[in-house]
């Protein structure tokens, strides 16, 4: 059973979350930030990822999968490599792309129970699949951005 999922933002809060990057930075910290809005994972969860701030260990890691993107690995604690050793059934994620990462998560489900993979919802306007989702996540994290923005 697989019980959390933290995205690690290289960052404190949403509200410092980094505006200016490079492009291959950006893109990697997207990627993280969507790839666990697949819906086959989404669906064998039950529940949205969460972020974390990336210079502290999440404080339960039993059963935890951990995205981590390139722009958070600098920020990493030292005793992260042990801590997330050391936790039953923990597993931290490095990619530099969306795919990759959700590859990663995918095999991570495979000793889980089978979803069905058919994610594909036909309607009279247009089918709905893992892109859409993804999208759904980053609508997700800029209205949490803007929402802190505007104090709300």
């Amino acid at each position: 059973m697989l019980d959390e999922c933290y995205v690690l933002i290289p960052c404190t809060t949403l509200e410092d979350f980094p505006k200016q990057t490079t492009d291959d930075l950006a893109k990697g910290l997207l990627a993280a930030w969507t790839a666990p809005w697949h819906p086959a994972w989404i669906a064998a969860r039950g529940k949205l990822p969460q972020w974390f701030r990336a210079d502290t260990v999440p404080p339960i890691l039993t059963h935890a999968t951990l995205i981590v993107p390139e722009a958070s690995r600098k920020r990493l604690p030292s005793r992260f490599d042990a801590d997330t050793t050391a936790a039953e059934n923990c597993v931290s994620l490095f990619a530099p792309d969306r795919d990759s990462f959700v590859t990663q998560l995918l095999q991570r489900l495979a000793g889980e129970t089978p979803v069905n993979g058919d994610f594909q919802c036909e309607s009279s306007e247009r089918p709905i699949g893992p892109d859409d989702f993804y999208a759904l996540g980053y609508t997700w994290l800029q209205v949490q951005l803007m929402t802190r923005r505007l104090r709300y």
